[in-house]
């Protein structure tokens, strides 16, 4: 009883991000390549603003395709989210390489 009546809002709210965040995913993955590839700033403070900037783009990225991976389901097919999962980590892994400190 409690089952079917408590699934019901959780289908529904699945079925939304299914059907909303690809399209919102797309748009953050080409706004973060469009800010990203500017030139960061040469003065340190400007250049750490530039990367913490890219890397809260690259952390909201990942909540996005973790939590579309949620609203497939489980059983479902995980090839895009796999695919973006590594165009982050290909992300980061660039940030992190031309971030002269290492944060």
């Amino acid at each position: 009883m409690t089952n079917q009546t408590s699934r019901k809002p959780v289908d529904g709210i699945r079925r939304t991000v299914r059907g909303r965040l690809p399209k919102l995913l797309r748009k953050a993955i080409s706004d973060y390549v469009a800010f990203a590839a500017q030139t960061a700033p040469d003065d340190a403070k400007g250049f750490a603003a530039h990367q913490s900037a890219c890397k809260a783009a690259l952390a909201h990225l990942d909540a996005g395709a973790k939590l579309l991976a949620w609203a497939e389901g489980p059983g479902a097919s995980t090839n895009d989210a796999d695919s973006l999962a590594r165009m982050i980590q290909a992300a980061e892994e660039a940030v992190a390489a031309t971030d002269p400190d290492g944060i």
